[in-house]
């Protein structure tokens, strides 16, 4: 009987725990998310292996990733050569809030690549 009851206790526990992620990954709850962990949690930078192209992304101050690819692709106008974006960050799972974003998104399909294997830029 009370075998029964643990069982039943760490099923609904599950079940509690798999709504709310479900939950966290639509809207108005994703927002909270958002808005209150996120900035704590990531920084979304991005750049080319030569380092001559580099930025991040910053969603509350209105940076995005679209804003990053059109600029990269004016970047790419000019260096012909310097053509591949990568992604500086790894993809954490622990961003329970951010798992539709990592299935559907495209910056997310990005190459990733280690900040630290990026030359050294030389100031003019």
């Amino acid at each position: 009987m009370k075998k029964d009851f643990q069982q039943k206790k760490w099923i609904r526990r599950l079940l509690a725990m798999s709504v709310f992620v479900a939950l966290s990954n639509i809207q108005p709850m994703k927002v909270i998310f958002v808005i209150f962990l996120e900035p704590f949690c990531t920084t979304l930078d991005y750049a080319t292996p030569t380092g001559g192209f580099r930025d991040d992304e910053i969603p509350m101050m209105h940076r995005t990733y679209e804003d990053i690819t059109r600029w990269f692709n004016l970047y790419k106008q000019e260096h012909s050569t310097d053509t591949v974006l990568y992604r500086l960050y790894r993809i954490n799972p622990a961003l329970f809030w951010e798992w539709s974003a990592m299935i559907s998104e495209p910056k997310y399909r990005l190459p990733y690549l280690n900040p630290r294997e990026i030359p050294p830029q030389k100031r003019q």
